[in-house]
């Protein structure tokens, strides 16, 4: 497990998660603005503590292109299932993406030139996350 997780992730997921408890404390459900404010928050908890960027082949590079599906989404006023699929696929998208980066942060840093060749754990954590909302708002 170990190889196939960074050993921030914990406290990176952690921060996001208090980030967004603290965006929706006092909400009893979510609408499709709520979780957009979900993701949102977590994002910004996670890029805060681990002082990344997208492209620096993170957690963040499969959340934000999600992030940016969903922001599209509300504008269009989009219903939660469809864009759910599509933020998902972004997600996907995104982590696919982390092939042939150069990781900054986390344990594929070591590995410096070498982790172009390998996919980001951490952006692959962000796709499930997003996969299981999809999952959830379909009703799976």
């Amino acid at each position: 497990m170990g190889s196939a997780v960074p050993s921030t992730m914990g406290t990176l997921m952690a921060s996001g998660l208090m980030s967004a408890g603290k965006a929706l404390r006092g909400r009893e459900t979510l609408d499709v603005r709520g979780q957009a404010d979900f993701f949102q928050s977590f994002y910004e908890g996670v890029r805060a503590l681990g002082k990344a960027e997208p492209g620096d082949k993170t957690f963040l590079d499969g959340l934000k292109p999600a992030l940016d599906v969903i922001k599209e989404g509300l504008c269009s006023e989009q219903d939660t299932i469809p864009l759910a699929e599509a933020a998902a696929q972004a997600a996907r998208q995104g982590y696919e993406g982390t092939l042939g980066m150069l990781a900054k942060h986390g344990r594929m840093a070591i590995r410096g030139e070498a982790s172009r060749a390998y996919l980001d754990p951490g952006a692959a954590v962000a796709a499930l996350l997003v996969r299981a909302w999809a999952d959830q708002a379909a009703g799976g």
